[in-house]
């Protein structure tokens, strides 16, 4: 009867979900290693040297550097465009959040919103998007066209003979294109 009552059978199958949920766990922290390191190496480094640099009277620019400490920011506390300096900074930094925010919120609202003029705050909304496009791509077209901006400074050069159609150019333009792009 003591074979009836134990289950073997569970105990193997729960053995594989424990090792699929550790090596899905694993791959979870190796696919987040290479933004980490990125965070790291960009973000973290830089604020603690930045931090470290603010304690030194470093110019910047020479080698040489010597420990003051906290004498820095006593300065900017006690200094009268320190204080004014701080004080534009909180208020600039303050106001832009609450603006930016509440502007992108009621955007968002009216963009979503089923109201008459929805679709005029869509094309107000996404018309810089569409229209920085539009300007680029006259600009590309402009510097490659065959009077351009790219044929004038060949010849400007002296190197006039490399002058091309590069939009024209069958075995150009997809080169062109990649340059856009990039």
């Amino acid at each position: 009867m003591a074979s009836l009552t134990e289950t073997p059978l569970t105990e193997p199958a729960a053995r594989p979900r424990r090792r699929r949920h550790r090596s899905a766990a694993a791959a979870v922290w190796w696919l987040m290693l290479p933004a980490a390191a990125l965070y790291i190496f960009a973000v973290i480094i830089p604020s603690v040297q930045g931090g470290a640099y603010s304690l030194t009277d470093w110019d910047g620019v020479s080698t040489d550097s010597q420990f003051v400490g906290l004498r820095q920011y006593v300065l900017i506390f006690t200094d009268p465009y320190g204080q004014t300096a701080v004080k534009n900074t909180v208020l600039i930094t303050v106001v832009v959040t609450i603006v930016q925010n509440l502007l992108g919120f009621f955007i968002a609202l009216g963009v979503n919103a089923r109201i008459k003029s929805r679709n005029i705050l869509r094309v107000l909304f996404f018309a810089p998007v569409v229209i920085t496009s539009i300007a680029i791509g006259f600009l590309w077209q402009n510097l490659f066209a065959p009077n351009g901006a790219i044929n004038q400074v060949l010849e400007l050069v002296g190197l006039g003979a490399l002058r091309q159609d590069w939009l024209g150019n069958a075995d150009l333009v997809v080169w062109s294109i990649m340059i856009v792009i990039i």
